[in-house]
C-alpha cells in the first residue's frame, strides 16, 4: 500500500525488488528499535537513516539491478526447464 500510496504502478519485477527494499528498511528500523535505550530513540532514528541513503543508492543503481533481476529470471527459467528433467548425476550440474 505504502509504493500505492506514492503512485507506484509498476507491475514487472521490480514490484518485488521495491517491497523487498521497504522489508528490509521497515525490519531494520524495528529491530534497532527493540534494543534502542539512547534518548529519543536516536539509535534507531540513525539506523533508519542509513537503511533509507542505502536503499537510495541501490535504487540509483537500478539499471544494474534490472541487469542481475533478468539474470535471475534466466535461471529461475533454466532450474524450471531441469527440474522437468530426470537429473542425471553422472552427468554433473
Amino acid at each position: 500500500m505504502i509504493w500505492r500510496a506514492a503512485g507506484d504502478r509498476a507491475a514487472d519485477f521490480s514490484w518485488y525488488t521495491k517491497r523487498g527494499v521497504l522489508v528490509g528498511v521497515y525490519v531494520g528500523t524495528e529491530l534497532s528499535l527493540l534494543t534502542d535505550r539512547s534518548v529519543e530513540y536516536e539509535n534507531t532514528w540513525a539506523t533508519l537513516q542509513r537503511l533509507v541513503d542505502n536503499a537510495s543508492t541501490l535504487a540509483h543503481g537500478k539499471n544494474e539491478l534490472g541487469r542481475v533481476s533478468e539474470m535471475v529470471g534466466d535461471l529461475l527459467g533454466a532450474l524450471q526447464r531441469a527440474g522437468r528433467q530426470p537429473f542425471d548425476g553422472s552427468k554433473g550440474l
